[in-house]
């Protein structure tokens, strides 16, 4: 019975990696293109925040308090750079700093910043059959507002003038994103872990635009890079017994080096690289 539990346990496990994998790898190619690499790590360590409020108040289902506070510290972040009083990069630094370091002093007051470790690095062994479900959900939603969205998104990306001149409201669009990008951040983080999603969202959408040759290639291969390091880092953990996010990371940094030598200058001049 015990091996029976594990089992199941180890398939759902798979089954939620790849999910993840896709998520990321698909959200990720807007985040590279739009240049957002570090936005998304802010969104990841304001995403602590969340989670130690949540536990003082009492909120059972951590993932409300989660998702409210990324979503108000994306939009936050988003409003101060649109005000240009500071570079986007210092902005985004200081919520960074100020969101892992209100977590851990929130969680310290009771004494339990060691119980919630595992938010660090993730685990995805702890996920449910519930939260694949939940997951699955996500994926078709992200997926079916992606390709409502995505010309929209994209042209706000490349060139702001242009964009109005076509009627495209881009700090809309933008803000739009912003908020979708802080829902999967704050729903992928405890199996990802805070301080590898930004690697995960980021490496495997960077190798594919040194890969591919026009925009559906980007986001495929990007999807493809992403799976194939969740699914062998997966892997290779179970065999190994160590920690499977961090192999994850280095399969796609090393996915994120050999794509170098097929490299493709043409398209990254084109989209903006």
């Amino acid at each position: 019975m015990i091996h029976i539990l594990i089992s199941n346990q180890i398939c759902a496990s798979f089954v939620g990696m790849v999910l993840v994998a896709v998520l990321l790898g698909v959200v990720g190619t807007m985040v590279v293109q739009s240049k957002m690499a570090f936005f998304s790590d802010a969104l990841g360590h304001c995403v602590f925040t969340g989670i130690a409020i949540g536990n003082v108040l009492g909120i059972q289902n951590y993932r409300i308090s989660v998702i409210l506070f990324a979503v108000i510290f994306a939009v936050l972040i988003s409003f101060l750079i649109e005000k240009e009083k500071s570079s986007a990069d210092t902005v985004i630094s200081v919520f960074s700093s100020a969101g892992l370091a209100s977590g851990i002093f929130v969680l310290s007051l009771n004494r339990e910043t060691s119980s919630y470790s595992d938010f660090f690095v993730g685990d995805i062994l702890s996920i449910s059959q519930n939260e694949i479900i939940g997951l699955l959900v996500l994926l078709f939603a992200v997926l079916i507002f992606w390709f409502m969205m995505f010309n929209k998104f994209i042209l706000s990306s490349l060139n702001k003038d242009l964009a109005s001149s076509k009627l495209v409201n881009f700090k809309f669009y933008k803000m739009l994103f912003t908020i979708m990008l802080s829902i999967v951040v704050s729903m992928a983080v405890k199996w990802v872990g805070i301080l590898l999603i930004n690697s995960l969202l980021i490496l495997p959408a960077a190798a594919s635009r040194n890969f591919a040759k026009n925009m559906r290639q980007y986001i495929f291969f990007s999807i493809l890079f992403s799976i194939f390091s969740g699914v062998f880092g997966f892997t290779l953990s179970y065999i190994f017994g160590g920690a499977s996010t961090p192999l994850i990371v280095i399969l796609a940094t090393l996915c994120y080096l050999i794509s170098h030598f097929v490299s493709n200058d043409n398209f990254r001049k084109r989209c903006c690289f």
